[in-house]
């Protein structure tokens, strides 16, 4: 019994060894888990340092750059205004230029409208003649009907004025 005693006995302190070494084991996971937890909220904190870093040096190039394009704008305002001055001293030749231009105008207009009286007298002279050849087809084509047909047409007509 003393042996069964004995063996229970060293059974129960391999098993607080093991539960001991696994309570170790635990806090040392423990402790690597939170190790790893700093680890990446320090690498997280660099991102952001980068991140913001990368940020500022975008904005300076963007304003860099938009204070180029203000000075562009100034110099074409500038331009702008040599442009208009020289328009302002060939205008003068612009209205002889003009005039010359308005008296050819008249011209072609005047023998643009004597074309376009032509072609109406050309158009209604062809308008007649297909009123004509239109009414000759009527008449021929009376010529042709029966005497049954001609009747029978009087006695629409005569149908047509009683109504």
């Amino acid at each position: 019994m003393l042996k069964a005693k004995a063996v229970e006995l060293a059974e129960q302190d391999r098993a607080i060894i093991i539960a001991q070494k696994s309570k170790e084991q635990s806090e040392a996971q423990a402790e690597a888990d939170r190790a790893r937890s700093m680890a990446v909220k320090e690498e997280e904190a660099v991102v952001t340092v980068r991140e913001t870093e990368k940020a500022e040096r975008s904005k300076a190039v963007e304003l860099v750059q938009a204070r180029q394009t203000a000075e562009r704008n100034a110099i074409s305002i500038t331009v702008a205004v040599d442009a208009e001055k020289r328009a302002a001293q060939h205008q003068a030749e612009s209205i002889r230029t003009i005039a010359n231009a308005d008296a050819e105008k008249l011209s072609v207009e005047a023998q643009g409208e004597a074309d376009t009286e032509k072609l109406r007298a050309e158009a209604a002279a062809a308008r007649y003649d297909v009123d004509a050849a239109g009414k000759r087809a009527i008449n021929e084509a009376s010529n042709i009907l029966s005497n049954e047909q001609i009747a029978m047409q009087i006695r629409i007509a005569l149908i047509k004025s009683c109504q």
